[in-house]
């Protein structure tokens, strides 16, 4: 399919994530907080971005599928006014 996210947004999407999670577990060893709770929750929100992204970036299969019902609908329609215009 050729419609797919590029292996670079993959490469970078990764990179950033696994620089964020670093940088926040360095901070976290070094400060006094007690906010590993919040920490936890922003870790599992990255996963959870990177998860939905994943997702969608293959639209027939995974846990969210998107039919394409409605773009073919959409595009019948278009090349039917198109026709019409063209016939006038």
């Amino acid at each position: 399919m050729h419609d797919r996210l590029p292996g670079i947004v993959w490469a970078v999407l990764y990179v950033v994530a696994i620089l964020g999670m670093l940088s926040l577990g360095y901070h976290l060893a070094i400060s006094d907080s007690r906010r590993g709770l919040n920490y936890i929750a922003l870790a599992i929100a990255f996963s959870a971005v990177i998860s939905l992204i994943a997702d969608l970036d293959r639209p027939r299969v995974g846990t969210l599928t998107v039919e394409q019902q409605a773009l073919e609908d959409v595009q019948e329609t278009m090349i039917e006014l198109k026709d019409a215009s063209e016939a006038r």
